[in-house]
């Protein structure tokens, strides 16, 4: 974010504030409903109605001296602990929520989960997605494939956001859920690949954008064979696993083929990125500063090569930003929750542990550096003495200011630092600290502006819903400008000058991500504290700040998608994008117990298209080389991404290296290319045929079904495609539906179905001993599923 949006954005608030009008004070940390049985809204001066300093007292007789509660239950605040037999407000402050009641929650769950169908979504992801090695992985968001027959070249790709966490936690909802061994060697790699994630550096608490081996890895399922080369000469992993398990993990997922796949960026950088990759490659892969690091993006990260510890040579991305801090958080508890299942394998909980470990000296890093994320820097020794702020100075040695990227920038990214630290969270009003916070930045920038030295400050934060400048986000959502709800002017305002206030919407919604993630972060950490013993007042607080995000997100999506859909010619733009905050609103809200039917699924086709997408890289077909690029095309992609450039620091150094088109760094040579490699000399490099896989979520929607079945249901999934394939052709159709309908026209409604009738000639779907109407909805949702 600029310094010009930074001070925009504590501007807007200022106005807002303003002009707010709120209801009367109640318990809450700010304006919100008017919830007093007697409402004293003109002359109630209060912050908070439990200190008795009213001009006109709520209530009926003013019976103690600090609690004005008709009948006084605790010593001073009764919401301290929510045990009010009579509260001073019309109802209690807790929100109670009602999650939705899906009518299609079984069909739904079906389609989406059907355990045929999460077998290949599965062995797609472990081939090309969760790479690195064969027992320790790693989510990647992008690889790319080369297929020949059995044979896959898959290439690794350095990418900002990689959901190993994410994803770990959706296996190990589905593994509650499904119980199969497939999906717990799934979990012993996502959570080894979690351990070594905060290991890696070598310095204990450092997290990293992504983490690669520096070897080819090839994994020859026929043969049951592994090895791990750099440079063609054989390498040993820095640690080793137990054969058995490799082998099972071989066998489960690459049994029929033959998967090298290049981990070694000091490799790939120059031999599939130029081809993959033009304008990275030529503005930044190639300015590499080996042994030490390889350039990763000229503002966010770089490969540092490892110096410490047991993974020394391995390639890490330094500068992890909070954007991949709650993917983070979201595996490590679910390696938390994992370890003390004692339904999980035992292998399963073991690897559980280490990441759970891992996750808790993030935590402590986090916490012990004023709430920061911590790194290595490329221009400091790489030890544990000079550690600076993840993004503080960018791979060129500037500072990244003012938004560094290590730094938490919501009170809800703290407070999920500190859950997952040793100590972790009891109440949700510690104090924490939030050095990123858009108020801080804000004040700096108006410093620097007027040329002053900007203040040493930090926010703290006081709540678990604490938003900007002292308000909750409960109160912003509530939020009224001169009497009038700022929701209602909004919708007013984008209608008068959708121009300025459909983007500005935009930026609202989207700005709900972070805090969002890190907020259902915390009601996992809570939901799992509660069921050891700890405050369930947590629980409850981390849930209505998940419901104000989603709801702010929600409120704001539907204004502009509203807008959108009554233009003569909608904005496809637009609707697309309140579409995908709207889901995400939903997907957050349901899976965290908080949604109720305002939040739209749109049919769960994000989720299906996911899972559509895993499908198909099952059956992609032999790859053919790629169109060769002249060298006209080569120089017009540099030229375009040097014009595109706005540092002109990195414009510089290209143009020092390569200063005229005949020096650019990849240049056409036949039916091939030449490039300029590792040692700055030019090489020839062939052509290939890979293409791109990546932009994928695992199972998102998956939680549900484990967490919140009036939602998600997978009862039907968990029998499968097979069930209703009553004719056994691999498939269900009419066909199928016909040999249903002829069955329950036979034997009736209500009639009892057992193994002595083959269960009403296989009608009895789900096996309940009724044919009921259960038996037809579950036919009717089968419809097309295969296996």
């Amino acid at each position: 974010m600029s310094k010009r949006t930074v001070l925009w954005l504590v501007l807007i608030l200022g106005l807002l504030l303003a002009g707010c009008s709120s209801g009367d004070d109640d318990d809450d940390s700010g304006p919100s409903v008017d919830d007093d049985t007697v409402a004293d809204d003109d002359a109630d001066d209060d912050a908070d109605d439990d200190v008795d300093d009213d001009a006109v007292d709520d209530d009926a007789v003013d019976d103690d001296t600090v609690d004005d509660d008709t009948i006084d239950d605790d010593s001073i605040d009764d919401d301290t602990v929510d045990d009010d037999t009579v509260d001073d407000d019309a109802s209690d402050d807790d929100i109670v929520f009602n999650p939705w009641v899906n009518p299609d929650a079984k069909a739904d769950a079906f389609h989406l989960f059907y355990k045929e169908r999460m077998s290949r979504v599965l062995l797609a992801y472990n081939r090309f997605i969760l790479v690195n090695d064969v027992v320790p992985a790693h989510t990647l968001g992008a690889t790319s494939i080369e297929k020949h027959g059995d044979t896959y070249d898959i290439a690794l790709h350095p990418v900002d956001n990689n959901d190993i966490g994410w994803s770990a936690f959706t296996t190990y909802q589905a593994y509650k859920v499904f119980q199969t061994r497939e999906m717990a060697l799934t979990l012993i790699r996502q959570f080894e690949g979690l351990a070594v994630a905060e290991e890696v550096s070598g310095i204990p608490g450092l997290t990293c954008r992504e983490w690669e081996p520096g070897f080819m890895l090839t994994i020859d399922g026929p043969g049951a064979a592994i090895t791990r080369t750099r440079a063609g000469v054989p390498v040993s992993p820095a640690q080793t696993y137990p054969a058995p398990l490799e082998q099972e993990i071989v066998s489960a997922f690459f049994s029929d083929g033959v998967f090298h796949y290049n981990a070694d960026p000091s490799d790939y950088y120059f031999t599939i990125e130029p081809i993959m990759n033009v304008a990275d490659y030529a503005m930044t892969f190639v300015f590499q500063m080996m042994p030490n690091y390889l350039r990763v993006s000229d503002c966010c990260s770089s490969f540092m090569v490892s110096q410490l510890g047991t993974y020394q040579g391995y390639f890490w991305g330094n500068h992890n930003s909070r954007d991949n801090f709650p993917d983070y958080g979201m595996g490590y508890f679910a390696a938390w929750e994992a370890m003390n299942d004692p339904n999980a394998d035992a292998d399963v909980r073991a690897s559980a542990l280490l990441a759970f470990q891992s996750g808790q000296r993030i935590g402590d890093s986090v916490v012990q550096y004023g709430y920061n994320l911590m790194t290595v820097g490329e221009y400091q020794p790489y030890d544990q003495d000079h550690l600076i702020v993840a993004g503080q100075l960018r791979p060129d040695g500037t500072d990244e200011g003012p938004e560094w990227l290590g730094s938490m920038n919501s009170c809800q990214m703290s407070y999920m630092a500190k859950a997952l630290s040793s100590t972790g969270l009891q109440s949700p009003d510690e104090p924490v600290e939030a050095p990123g916070s858009y108020e801080v930045l804000a004040i700096k920038a108006l410093f620097e502006a007027l040329g002053l030295p900007p203040p040493d400050i930090t926010k703290t934060c006081h709540h678990l819903d604490d938003a900007y400048v002292g308000l909750g986000w409960g109160d912003l959502l509530n939020l009224q400008v001169f009497g009038v709800s700022f929701w209602d002017l909004a919708k007013t305002l984008v209608d008068a000058a959708p121009d300025t206030f459909v983007s500005l919407l935009e930026s609202l919604a989207d700005a709900m991500d972070q805090p969002e993630k890190s907020a259902f972060a915390v009601v996992y950490y809570a939901q799992l504290a509660e069921a050891r013993g700890r405050d369930d007042r947590l629980l409850q607080k981390a849930k209505e700040t998940l419901f104000h995000l989603t709801e702010i997100q929600r409120i704001s999506s539907q204004i502009i998608l509203d807008w959108a859909n009554k233009q003569p010619s909608p904005p496809a733009d637009v609707i697309n994008f309140a579409t995908q905050q709207l889901t995400k609103a939903a997907l957050y809200a349901h899976s965290g117990g908080v949604g109720d039917e305002n939040y739209d699924t749109f049919g769960f086709v994000r989720g299906d298209a996911n899972s559509s997408s895993f499908e198909a890289v099952l059956t992609r077909p032999d790859s053919t080389l790629l169109p060769l690029k002249t060298d006209d095309e080569i120089w017009t992609i540099i030229q375009n991404a040097l014009n595109g450039n706005d540092r002109q620091i990195v414009v510089d150094r290209y143009y020092a290296a390569f200063p005229t088109e005949a020096d650019k760094p990849l240049r056409a040579f036949g039916d091939h290319y030449e490039a300029v490699g590792l040692d700055g000399d030019f090489h020839e490099i062939p052509n290939i045929g890979n293409q791109w896989f990546g932009g994928v979520s695992l199972w998102d929607e998956v939680s549900m079904c484990a967490r919140e079945s009036t939602v998600l249901d997978c009862s039907w999934a968990l029998l499968g495609c097979e069930r209703p394939d009553l004719d056994a052709s691999g498939a269900v159709d009419q066909t199928d539906q016909d040999m249903f309908t002829a069955a329950w026209d036979t034997y009736g409604q209500g009639a009892t179905c057992d193994a002595g009738n083959s269960w009403c000639d296989g009608a009895d779907l789900d096996r309940n001993g009724t044919l009921d109407t259960d038996d037809q909805q579950f036919m009717t949702a089968a419809q097309g599923c295969w296996y």
